[in-house]
């Protein structure tokens, strides 16, 4: 269609006329395309069968020779109004320039041609025969790094050759620039739109928007056959650096599982499972090659990065067993960080409790219920009950009689620890100890210590009793012939101890702490026992009573009795002369003028009797006396004739036994004041060498007492002689033993002997009392009175009848 700017001619008909010239085209129409109605001449049309019209006055009836770039192309008929017009009937070819004119054929004036004038046109593609409108710039695709898709206006961009594409007039020419952030404006390229006007422009070769990081704004022209159109909109976006347009954050990521690769359970485990590997190996999924973070509670334990596949692993060490909380986070390569994941638990146990066994249940026979270790039980299936770390795997073991181990089998703790196992008894091994510990693997798979030992005693049937017997009756102590009371002395070296005790159970007698041996009482609980020949000295008998199922009695009350075998010589001190000028004790041989009563002083054994035979020098006399506890005797006497007296000294003590040899004393008697030989100071019984006390220590015991101390905590000091014990602290924390006397939790060290032995305690300030007395005790049917050390839980216990004395 004319377009102003090719073609200044008028539209007009009349003005069309060429009044120079008679025939004469008036003007060409297009009739296709959206452009349509006239054609300017030397204007554009993609009508390719344009109307040519024309007015020919007084031509009615004439015909018009039409041609076409000099060529006939056809005829027009001038009509009754004078108008005519002609349509090609062969279209034209797009592109090209075509002049058209026409002839009047004059026949009146020899045929002559009488032309028109010349009327040019260009033709043009379906509707490219206007100016097309400016084109539209609409979209910006980024095909590069994780952010694709379409730019927004002002948007950023990694993609250093973009897509830019839009729209405008079907079939033309889309020239794109774009101008860089330093304002340098680039010519990129040329694209014709497509039948509906699409257009797109690919950057390539050398073209780059990344060159600079920055503003770049696109523009485009478009043209055709007839021109330029004005500019299009501008479309400016920002190029950035690689992955620095994405601002999307991935999705979180998943922690999906972790491997535990130690132990006995070992593969991948689920949230929350029970692992023994200090080093799990957490295992999971995130976008693409993002950075994965994973923390402990709010803490960073590590990163690893995902693989293309989003695939990731990381492993965290673990100091601690327990329960371990990971999250994750994701951070893609624009920086941009996910939310957490949900938390996974890693239960790590490296460590497994020592199962416990609490006790068991007999639910046989007459005697049911729960009992504990050490208790009896005919229940050939009892039932255990124990603890242990939840849900562990309990395997439980016994060592039965003749110490043969037996496996009793497994069971599982629950939720809550608890256990319980019954095992079966072998119906030929059954009765006796049986020893039982058991194991625990938890479910991490971590194997635990031993349990403590737990000991059922299996009897027979009904064979559970518990009860001890009474305690026995020590009623006679005898030599055959004689019946004893408790505290004799007596020579028999075997005496014989009669009681009761209950039927057929089996009596041990005991010396002080030592078993002398044991004897089984009959059916009416009659027993006798005589025991190997004692040494001298005193013996505390005690006896207990144990039943068929085993039950200890308490213990009677000691029966002492002192075997005493051997008395020995007795010892004259001397004569006591208080009269005249030479006074004193006079000794073996010498003389006195005593004219009062006198005493002949001396020793001999404890409570024994002193035996005198007196040879004078007129006649023989006999005298006795008794000595004293301590063995002191006294012996009055007057000598009424001067002369030579011999006194023949010998004694038989409480068991009978006299003296081994006797002691001779020679006195001679003068006149007052003819006695000044043989005398000597005067002296106190106290003071004499009555039977020589005898001072120990640890060191110096003899070796059954040091047996009876290494074996029984117990110095025993009954000789029938006055003893001192000098005792150390280290002395008796070397030689205690815990409960060994009374069950008090405490170490304890006992002390026994004669009445009148002495215990010297050492200790490091007198003024501080070490050891306080806490009261009195029977253990064994012996009394003893009770020391306890103020600096630790040590204990004394000193017999009755013996004297405790601290010295510095």
């Amino acid at each position: 269609m004319a377009n102003k700017k090719d073609n200044e001619a008028t539209t007009s008909t009349s003005v069309g006329k060429d009044y120079d010239t008679y025939t004469h085209i008036d003007g060409i129409t297009d009739s296709n395309g959206n452009s349509q109605g006239p054609v300017l001449n030397n204007g554009y049309t993609d009508d390719l069968q344009p109307t040519l019209t024309g007015f020919l006055p007084g031509g009615e009836g004439e015909s018009l020779r039409v041609y076409l770039n000099g060529n006939v192309i056809g005829y027009a008929e001038v009509g009754d109004n004078a108008n005519w017009s002609f349509t090609p009937t062969t279209p034209l070819e797009p592109g090209k320039t075509y002049d058209f004119q026409v002839f009047l054929l004059d026949p009146a004036n020899d045929n002559s041609l009488w032309p028109s004038n010349i009327y040019t046109i260009h033709t043009t593609a379906l509707d490219q025969d206007v100016v097309p409108t400016a084109p539209t710039i609409i979209n910006v695709i980024d095909d590069e790094g994780s952010q694709k898709g379409n730019v927004a206006q002002g948007g950023k961009t990694d993609d250093s050759q973009p897509e830019v594409s839009g729209k405008a007039d079907a079939h033309s020419v889309v020239t794109v620039s774009v101008t860089s952030p330093k304002g340098i404006t680039t010519v990129l390229g040329s694209v014709v739109t497509d039948d509906n006007g699409h257009w797109s422009y690919q950057l390539d070769g050398a073209q780059s928007i990344t060159s600079t990081f920055g503003k770049w704004t696109f523009s485009a022209v478009a043209s055709n056959e007839v021109g330029n159109s004005d500019a299009s909109n501008k479309y400016s976006v920002e190029s950035v650096a690689h992955n620095a347009d994405d601002f999307t954050p991935p999705d979180a990521p998943l922690i999906d599982s972790f491997t535990d690769n130690v132990g006995v359970h070992k593969g991948n485990f689920a949230s929350g499972h029970v692992a023994d590997d200090t080093t799990p190996t957490l295992n999971g999924h995130a976008e693409a090659d993002s950075v994965v973070k994973i923390y402990e509670g709010s803490t960073l334990v590590g990163s690893t990065t995902a693989n293309v596949d989003g695939v990731w692993s990381f492993t965290p060490t673990v100091s601690t067993d327990g329960k371990h909380t990971y999250t994750a986070t994701a951070t893609d390569p624009a920086g941009n960080i996910s939310a957490k994941s949900q938390s996974f638990v890693v239960d790590v146990d490296t460590t497994t409790e020592r199962p416990v066994i609490t006790d068991f249940l007999d639910d046989s026979g007459v005697t049911q219920g729960t009992f504990h270790s050490g208790d009896r039980s005919d229940d050939l299936t009892p039932t255990f009950h124990g603890t242990a770390e939840a849900n562990s795997l309990i395997h439980l073991w016994a060592y039965g009689p003749g110490w043969v181990k037996h496996d009793m089998g497994t069971t599982r703790a629950d939720d809550n620890g608890h256990w319980t196992k019954t095992p079966t008894f072998s119906s030929t091994t059954r009765t006796g100890n049986w020893t039982f510990y058991a194991t625990a693997v938890d479910t991490a798979g971590n194997y635990s210590s031993q349990s403590s030992k737990f000991v059922l005693v299996h009897v027979g049937t009904n064979g559970e009793d518990t009860t001890p017997p009474d305690v026995p009756t020590i009623n006679a102590v005898h030599d055959g012939a004689t019946v004893f009371d408790s505290g004799v002395f007596t020579q028999d070296k075997t005496p014989t101890l009669d009681g009761q005790a209950e039927a057929n159970s089996i009596v041990k007698i005991y010396d002080g702490i030592t078993v002398m041996g044991s004897v089984a009482a009959d059916g009416n609980g009659n027993w006798s026992f005589t025991p190997a020949a004692l040494d001298d000295g005193a013996h505390t008998f005690i006896a207990t009573a144990t039943d068929a199922s085993g039950n200890t009695s308490g213990k009677t009350p000691g029966f002492v009795i002192n075997v005493d075998t051997h008395n020995d010589v007795p010892v004259v001190i001397g004569l006591q002369d208080n009269d005249g000028t030479y006074t004193g004790l006079v000794k073996n041989g010498g003389t006195t003028d005593i004219s009062h009563i006198s005493t002949l002083t001396g020793t001999a054994e404890a409570d024994s009797i002193v035996h005198f035979l007196r040879r004078g020098p007129r006649q023989n006399t006999s005298y006795s006396v008794q000595a004293d506890h301590d063995g002191h005797w006294t012996l009055p006497l007057v000598l009424p004739w001067q002369g030579k007296y011999t006194y023949i000294v010998w004694s038989v003590d409480q068991a009978g036994n006299t003296s081994s040899g006797s002691a001779s004393y020679s006195v001679k008697h003068v006149a007052a004041n003819q006695d000044s030989t043989g005398h000597v100071d005067t002296v106190s019984l106290e003071h004499a060498d009555v039977s020589a006390v005898h001072a120990l220590t640890v060191a110096t015991l003899n070796d059954a007492q040091e047996q009876t101390l290494t074996q029984h905590s117990q110095v025993d000091l009954h000789n029938g002689a006055q003893d001192t014990l000098v005792l150390t602290l280290n002395d008796i924390l070397n030689h205690v033993q815990d409960n060994l006397f009374t069950q008090d939790g405490k170490s304890q060290l006992a002390v026994t002997g004669d009445k009148g032995d002495v215990v010297e305690l050492k200790v490091e300030d007198i003024a501080h009392a070490e050891w306080q007395d806490t009261g009195a005790v029977t253990a064994g049917g012996v009394q003893y009175e009770v020391y306890q050390h103020t600096g630790s839980d040590v204990e004394l216990l000193v017999q009755h009848g013996l004297e405790l004395h601290q010295v510095s």
